[in-house]
């Protein structure tokens, strides 16, 4: 899981799959997507699109206070109600916190 330093602006690019195939979102209706930090259970403003089966979900800085674990939920209805949910983040206080690495 990424760490990522609160009070910063945050892009978090969430791909879907289904069957280990890309998901795509033709014919989908009533889209929401929550993010939610764990311990607090108190979800966060954010904004989103949807492009493919990638879903970009941008999060304000001044929204991201919080430290812990965080959860997005995607629901939507394509024939039934779908819900998709995964750990995707944790907001630590520090940059020091984070994992930084410097690859080829």
């Amino acid at each position: 899981m990424e760490k990522v330093r609160i009070n910063n602006d945050l892009l978090i690019k969430y791909t879907v799959l289904r069957d280990g195939q890309p998901e795509y979102f033709v014919g989908a209706t009533d889209i929401t997507v929550t993010v939610t930090n764990e311990a607090y259970k108190k979800a966060i403003p954010n904004t989103f699109d949807i492009v493919g089966n990638i879903v970009n979900i941008s999060i304000d800085a001044a929204d991201f206070n919080m430290c812990g674990k965080y959860r997005v939920t995607l629901k939507y209805v394509r024939g039934n109600d779908i819900e998709i949910d995964a750990l995707a983040f944790e907001g630590v206080p520090y940059t020091s916190s984070t994992y930084i690495w410097y690859g080829n």
